[in-house]
């Protein structure tokens, strides 16, 4: 999600941001799957359109830097792009879990209600 093309009412955009989160609640909980994304933002989200002109759908996407699950979390470097990553991972105080995930997606809500993305004053770092 780039760009606003044509005026995208609240409701879908809410609803983009539910398919999201759908998503990333499937990796976290399967427990064949149980994967962090580690790279949520809006770039990594892609719309599709059913044939027929059905209505648009958000997917996620770039698995590339997931992470399978583990008791003990993850203490990979830092993953993602600095102004979607969670705080504390950023400064690497901690493990890497889907708590990480579930920031970044709230940083793509923000983008999703407001167009734009955050910087939490990491700009002027």
């Amino acid at each position: 999600i780039r760009s606003r093309p044509t005026p995208v009412g609240l409701q879908t955009r809410l609803r983009w941001a539910l398919e999201v989160a759908e998503t990333l609640l499937l990796l976290h909980t399967t427990p064949d799957v149980s994967l962090y994304h580690g790279d949520v933002r809006p770039t990594n989200v892609a719309l599709h359109q059913a044939k027929g002109g059905g209505r648009l759908e958000a997917f996620l996407l770039d698995l590339g830097v997931s992470m399978h699950n583990h008791p003990h979390g993850m203490t990979d470097p830092l993953r993602g792009n600095s102004a979607c990553v969670a705080p504390e991972m950023e400064e690497g105080e901690c493990a890497f879990d889907g708590a990480a995930d579930v920031w970044s997606w709230a940083v793509l809500l923000f983008a999703l209600l407001s167009w734009t993305v955050p910087d939490g004053g990491r700009a002027e770092r």
